[in-house]
């Protein structure tokens, strides 16, 4: 099983519904929470459930789907290894690895993160510890139908509270690396 869960806090919301021009144009960034499902494994954190007026999450949503998008293509374009950065984090990833034409290992890891090294990379990274949980196997058709899912009702949602918001860069960006994974 692979699953994502995310949420963009009441406070963002309220937010994102009054940028001015400016901030469409610097990026917008959306925050919330962010939570992978792995089998029976959980990364990040996803409330459920009614939320106090002035709770947030801290997550960056677009930077999140943006990276899953990467990690799809490069898994499809004949690389067997892709690690994604936890950008919050000093230390942490998440890895994958192809072991068959269809299956994926998704695991948990700490190591250094070098500068210049990017939210992506297919180099593998030195002095890896697992972390909370390794090599949790899923399909990854599963995964591209999940992220493609999620990422047009993330969509969906923004153009509900601010149809303005897509127009910018982050959003432009995104949009492309969907239209790019529609092509797969």
């Amino acid at each position: 099983m692979f699953k994502i869960n995310y949420r963009i806090t009441t406070k963002e919301k309220e937010k994102l519904e009054n940028l001015s021009e400016q901030e469409i144009k610097e990026g917008g960034h959306v925050e919330g929470y962010f939570e992978i499902l792995v089998n029976d494994k959980q990364y990040g954190y996803y409330k459920s459930g009614e939320l106090s007026p002035n709770e947030e999450g801290l997550d960056l949503l677009t930077t999140w789907f943006e990276g899953f998008l990467e990690v799809i293509f490069l898994l499809k374009d004949s690389n067997s290894y892709v690690v994604l950065s936890d950008i919050d984090s000093y230390n942490t990833w998440m890895e994958f690895k192809k072991i068959k034409d269809n299956i994926i290992s998704i695991s948990v890891i700490e190591a250094e993160k070098k500068d210049g090294m990017g939210q992506v990379t297919t180099k593998p990274l030195e002095n890896v510890i697992y972390s909370d949980w390794k090599k949790q196997e899923i399909s990854y058709q599963e995964m591209y139908v999940e992220v493609a899912n999620k990422v047009k009702d993330y969509f969906s949602e923004i153009n509900q509270i601010n149809k303005k918001l897509l127009q910018s860069s982050s959003f432009l960006k995104l949009k492309n690396l969907f239209i790019k994974l529609k092509g797969l």
